[in-house]
């Protein structure tokens, strides 16, 4: 989808946490809405904003901007760190809750959490262990943007049964992760139309 509307240099998304909302998240136009930013309280008792982490974005349609690097924090063997060195592209997807990464990166994650194939590039992990699962980190900007298991896993009910799936799925490109609502449910974005450029913010 392609918004135009004249005079507008930003757009702000920030999408809700609770998974089991019917209520998706909001749009605002023309302007950042730091309600949906989080903040801390100073000495002072002063709000005190999250910087927002900001990134040129490459031409086309996609939004896409440089992904430096994605480290995933396993119990056993070390952490895997993805795109180093010659780093990634990725962009953001609201169409979706899946995070999509290169087939090979993401089938190490899914035998680092011990996931089982579902169907349709589907996997479920044991959802006794969500609590215990390793953390995810998208370096971007130099700033770590981290995910936990229980933000990257969504429970639901298939055919009267409770399964807690994988928010991972594989993407056909080998250098692009596509960061959907899982990532954005945790960060708010800001699309800034006229410096095309993206921002990224820890959301409220």
């Amino acid at each position: 989808m392609v918004i135009r509307i004249p005079n507008l240099e930003l757009l702000g998304k920030s999408m809700l946490k609770d998974k089991q909302s019917s209520h998706g998240g909001n749009i605002i136009m023309g302007f950042i809405e730091y309600r949906h930013v989080h903040s801390t309280k100073d000495a002072a008792n002063n709000i005190v904003y999250d910087p927002i982490t900001f990134k040129d974005i490459k031409p086309g349609y996609l939004w896409e901007f440089d992904l430096d690097a994605v480290h995933f924090d396993r119990q056993k063997g070390g952490p895997l760190i993805f795109c180093k060195g010659t780093g990634c592209t990725a962009f953001t997807d609201t169409s979706s809750n899946s995070i999509l990464g290169p087939k090979a990166d993401i089938d190490e994650i899914h035998k680092a959490i011990n996931a089982r194939s579902f169907f349709f590039d589907k996997y479920t992990v044991d959802c006794d262990t969500i609590n215990k699962l390793p953390e995810i980190a998208f370096t971007i900007g130099g700033k770590n943007f981290t995910l936990a298991g229980r933000d990257y896993t969504i429970k639901m009910t298939y055919w009267g049964i409770g399964v807690c799936l994988s928010a991972f799925e594989p993407y056909e490109s080998s250098n692009t992760w596509v960061l959907g609502g899982a990532f954005l449910s945790e960060y708010y974005t800001i699309y800034n139309i006229e410096d095309k450029q993206i921002g990224i913010v820890k959301a409220a």
